[in-house]
Parts: structure tokens; C-alpha cells; sequence
């Protein structure tokens, strides 16, 4: 037997299943997709039963891949039991979803979730009218405290399958009814079981409300960027990495493997330590040096403390708020509001960011952020590196993608022939974040960023030593000069770094400190790296998107490493500093 989670976006699903599993869960991608959902056990008797916690979704009339992806796990698991997750504050749509469920013969449990929000909105639900008339179990919720949870587990063992002529007087059993049908029952059940007090207007909403407004909202949007900013570079540069990381890293790691190694064959000791002349692990570029110290010493805190950040701000429900709020400007480029989600998560890690391109609904507004993001948009490890390379010009060379971000997301607009939908979200109530749900986010991205990262950064030193022991390097270097020196502006040393990009761009990034070039040169090497290919990782998660999207991808790619490229060595030209 399994347990299908199912429910509309934004109404706790996730904190449920949460409460229901416990900390021992997997985040998994839908097989032939970069759709994830999350699994986990929870004890009935002397069963563990697995449940599964299904991608939001308004109705099995799927409109994007997320619906598609809800719709195909229900159709797989016909023996499933289903938990109809439910906004309590506002039932309708949820119960629009709950009977498309019962029609289709599943048995089904009612979770009137949010219960908390629907009392302090003067909202009052007469539970034992709604399953009466529905003639399924009904249970209120309050996920974030734990409330009903205990209710609800027995109650599972209730449900059963009804036909919706038990519901409907006078329809045939086998019926499935039309969406105007279901809509007016929905109605006349609304109109039975709900009412309302008075509600008083709190502070929350106020600050719901000035967060949404253009002129208001803004300027709150801009500072709380501001603040995370500031957070992420004190926290994981100043605190972590520069306080105590490098100095254990340089003070006693690297002394200790080169003493390990002294012995080892020339080649060898290349490989795992690497320079024998680095007195740091930023310049030495072995597999136990710079290979642990990139992903454990600068990448891992940045990691941290973003996730930790965004799990925040996307728990208290200010991310959909956002996404309203830069809705018209992203519009001008053929995408909408949700594109936002994806864009900071790129931040973090360019692989969950190409997983949430889901949210949009077209086939092209898909392939445009995920080449946008692929090419402007650099990920947290990327930034922690850049922070400890360029200091001084992160904010310059962060505006200039960002700038290619639209610059090239009007000319896709205009060259991709496809439709660019509006907007349509549910904002969910401010809250204060759970701890639980917190920790168990920050834990599942930041496990996935160390089983993604570490690997491909020792492999990158592992295949850059081996390149430069057997002489290919410096042939590369030669063969790629005339377009890096000329078109560039850079040393032709480059070459080797941009080849560790395709493995991992902070590698790519870390291994420019050993290359003596000018600070312009520096960017410069900085952007195109940033705007060069995705990473392996990025690139297989957009390969699972089709081959013709990666094709179409890898094209955008390459134009705009060039002209982005070309064109910020024309812009040190025309200011004399090239």
C-alpha cells in the first residue's frame, strides 16, 4: 500500500508529509523528467508504509510538466490511498482536485490543512456536515504544530473508494462529471459548510499587502537582497572560510599531505597534493588539497547559508510575493513572475534550477531560462570562489550578467516563436518557518550539493594534472590562443580553467589565482567562465529535458560567450585599460 500526498501548491503539503515521515526521506526525479518529488516510510501497525508527496497541482487537467508528472503518479498507483491536502481557509479549488480524485475510484482522506490560519481568518468549517455530505473522512490540520496529525493517521484507515453517485442524487455512477458540474456542487457544499465572522485586519496583512505593491514592495525586495548579500559574503567568507577554514586548510592540511606524500613518484604527488611549491591549497590544484579545500573550505558555507536563507524567505511566504512583484518585468523578456524561482535557485546550484523550470508552462519559456540561467546566472559555489578571487569586483561583474540575462532574454523572445502566459499563483499567508521543515530542506539541498560537487571537483584536478603531466595543456593553449588573446583579451593559460568549468566552475574560477594577468583580465576570465558551458551536472539535468533543447541550449550558449565575451574586452579597450 502506498499514501499519494496530493494537494494544490502552497497549502503545507510538504511540512505534512514532513510530520508523517520524519527526518529519513529521498528526493527523487520522475523518471524521463528533472520533475523531483520526495518519498519517505511512516509506521501503521506493523507496516511501514511508503508516502509519497506528489507535485502540486490544481486540477488532473495537467497545464505544465509538474501536472503532468502529479497526474501520471496517480494513474501509476491505482492501489494508492490519497491524502487531499486542503487550504482550510479556502476550500474550494482543493476540493475541485479532491473529486477529480474520488471520480477516478481512489479511496480518499480530506485534510483540512491550515486549520490555524482558516480560525484566526474567521473562518468555520462544520467538518462533520462536509463528511456527511462527501461521505469520506474529514480531518482538521495544523502541520507547522502538529495538530490532528494523530487524527489523521487513523483515519487512513477509513478511506475507501465511492462511487459519485453516492455524492451526486440522480447522476449515473459511472459519470464523470463536467468542470461546470463539479464547480456548482462545489458550490452548494461551500454554502452549507462554511461561514464567516467578522475578521479583524492584522499586521500581517499589511506587510503582505506593501510587499506586493510596486512602490513599496520594491524597495523592501531591493533590501532584503541587500541583506541576504550581506549575510552570505560575512557568514561564508569573513566568518567561515577567511576566520578559520583557510587557516586549517593551509596551516595544517597542506603540510600534512605534502609530508604524507614526500616520498610518492613526481606524477603521483602532482596528482594528490599537487605544486610543490604551493604554500596554500587555493594554488596547489591536487586532488587532497584543492580538491577538498574548493568544495569543503570556500563552497560548502556559501552552499549553507544560501539554502538556509532561501528555505527562509520561501517558508514565511515571501518568495511567491516576489514573483508577483517582478512579473511585469520579466515579462518584457517572454517569461513571467515564477521565472523568478528558478533564477535564484540558479544561485545555489544551476541543477535544482533547471529541475524548477517546471513551474513554466511553455515548451519556450522552459528552454529560455534554462539557457538564460545556464549562461548568465552563476551558482553559489561559483560566487563563494569569486569572493575569494575578486573581492573587490563581484557587485561589477554580477551586474554585467546580469544585464546579459535581459539583454539576450529579449533577443530569444523575439527569435523563439511560442506563447508567454500570464501569471496565475496562489499567495500563500506570511507564517514563521518551522525549524523541522527548515532543517530538513537545508539538509536534503545541501547533502545533494556534496554528492554533486565533491566528486567532479577531485576528478577536475585529477584530469587538469593529468593534462598538464602529459604536455596536452600547453598544445591546448597554443592551438585556442589567437581567439582567447585576440577576441578575449586574456592569457592563453586560460584555456586550462575553462576546461575545468565543464566539470566545476568554482574549480575553474579558484585555479585563475595561478595565471598572472591584470585585474581587467581577471574579470574578463571571471565572466567568461561564468557564461561559459554548464557544468557536467547542469548538463545532464538539461540533456533529461530533450536533446533538442539541449542542442538549442549549447547554440545560446556559445553565442553568448562570444558576444558577451568579445564585448567586455571592447568595453576595456574603449576605456584604455586593455
Amino acid at each position: 500500500m502506498k499514501i499519494l500526498l496530493m494537494g494544490n501548491p502552497n497549502v503545507g503539503k510538504s511540512v505534512l508529509f514532513n510530520r508523517l515521515t520524519g527526518a529519513n526521506v529521498i528526493e527523487s526525479n520522475y523518471p524521463g523528467t528533472t520533475v523531483d518529488y520526495t518519498k519517505g516510510y511512516m509506521h501503521i501497525g506493523d507496516k511501514d508504509i511508503e508516502v509519497i508527496d506528489v507535485p502540486g497541482t490544481f486540477s488532473l487537467e495537467p497545464k505544465d510538466k509538474a501536472e503532468e508528472v502529479a497526474v501520471k503518479m496517480l494513474e501509476e498507483n491505482k492501489d494508492a490511498i490519497v491524502i487531499s491536502v486542503i487550504d482550510a481557509s479556502k476550500i474550494e479549488r482543493g476540493l475541485y482536485l479532491a473529486f477529480e480524485v474520488i471520480e477516478r475510484g481512489y479511496p480518499v482522506v480530506l485534510a483540512l490543512n491550515m486549520w490555524d490560519i482558516a480560525e484566526s481568518k474567521k473562518v468555520h468549517i462544520n467538518m462533520g456536515e462536509l463528511q456527511k455530505i462527501i461521505k469520506i473522512p474529514v480531518v482538521s490540520t495544523t502541520a507547522i504544530s502538529g495538530r490532528g496529525i494523530k487524527e489523521l493517521v487513523l483515519s487512513i484507515r477509513e478511506a475507501k473508494s465511492i462511487e459519485m453517485g453516492e455524492i451526486f442524487e440522480g447522476i449515473n455512477k459511472a459519470k464523470r462529471l463536467s468542470s461546470e458540474e463539479r464547480w456548482d456542487f462545489i458550490e452548494k457544499v461551500t454554502k452549507e459548510v462554511v461561514t464567516f465572522g467578522k475578521y479583524k485586519y492584522k499586521l500581517k496583512d499589511a506587510i503582505g499587502e506593501i510587499t506586493v505593491k510596486p512602490l513599496t514592495g520594491i524597495p523592501i525586495a531591493i533590501a532584503i537582497l541587500y541583506g541576504f548579500w550581506s549575510v552570505f559574503g560575512s557568514f561564508a567568507g569573513s566568518l567561515c572560510t577567511d576566520g578559520f577554514l583557510t587557516k586549517f586548510f593551509d596551516g595544517h592540511w597542506l603540510p600534512f599531505m605534502q609530508k604524507i606524500f614526500s616520498s610518492a613518484p613526481h606524477w603521483l604527488y602532482y596528482l594528490l597534493v599537487g605544486d610543490p611549491k604551493a604554500d596554500n591549497c587555493f594554488e596547489a590544484f591536487g586532488a587532497l588539497t584543492s580538491g577538498l579545500y574548493v568544495p569543503f573550505g570556500v563552497v560548502l558555507p556559501a552552499i549553507f547559508i544560501f539554502y538556509l536563507m532561501i528555505t527562509l524567505l520561501e517558508d514565511a511566504g515571501y518568495i511567491p510575493r516576489l514573483a508577483v512583484l517582478v512579473d511585469t518585468v520579466l515579462h518584457k523578456i517572454g517569461l513571467h513572475g515564477f521565472a523568478i524561482v528558478p533564477s535564484i535557485l540558479a544561485l545555489g546550484c544551476n541543477v535544482p534550477a533547471v529541475a524548477a523550470t517546471r513551474v513554466l508552462e511553455t515548451r519556450k519559456q522552459r528552454f529560455m531560462m534554462m539557457a538564460l540561467l545556464g549562461v548568465f546566472i552563476p551558482c553559489g559555489a561559483q560566487i563563494g570562489i569569486m569572493q575569494e578571487v575578486v573581492p573587490h569586483y563581484v557587485g561589477w561583474i554580477m551586474l554585467y550578467l546580469l544585464i546579459g540575462y535581459f539583454v539576450f532574454g529579449l533577443v530569444l523572445n523575439k527569435v523563439i516563436p511560442g506563447k508567454s502566459p500570464e501569471i496565475l499563483i496562489d499567495i500563500p499567508p506570511y507564517q514563521i518557518p518551522t525549524r523541522r521543515n527548515v532543517a530538513r530542506k537545508v539538509k536534503m539541498r545541501v547533502g545533494g550539493f556534496i554528492k554533486v560537487a565533491v566528486p567532479f571537483v577531485i576528478l577536475g584536478c585529477i584530469l587538469i594534472g593529468i593534462l598538464y603531466i602529459t604536455g596536452i595543456m600547453n598544445w591546448l593553449a597554443e592551438v585556442s590562443a589567437p581567439v582567447l588573446t585576440k577576441w578575449f583579451g586574456v592569457p592563453k593559460e586560460t584555456v586550462g580553467p575553462l576546461i575545468a568549468a565543464f566539470l566545476r566552475k568554482d574549480l575553474a574560477v579558484s585555479q585563475l589565482t595561478a595565471i598572472k594577468m591584470t585585474k581587467y583580465q581577471l574579470m574578463t576570465s571571471v565572466v567568461l567562465i561564468s557564461i561559459y558551458f554548464p557544468c557536467l551536472a547542469t548538463f545532464a539535468m538539461m540533456l533529461k529535458e530533450g536533446w533538442k533543447e539541449l542542442l538549442g541550449a549549447l547554440v545560446v550558449l556559445a553565442a553568448a560567450s562570444f558576444v558577451w565575451g568579445g564585448l567586455l574586452h571592447l568595453i576595456w579597450i574603449l576605456i584604455g585599460a586593455a
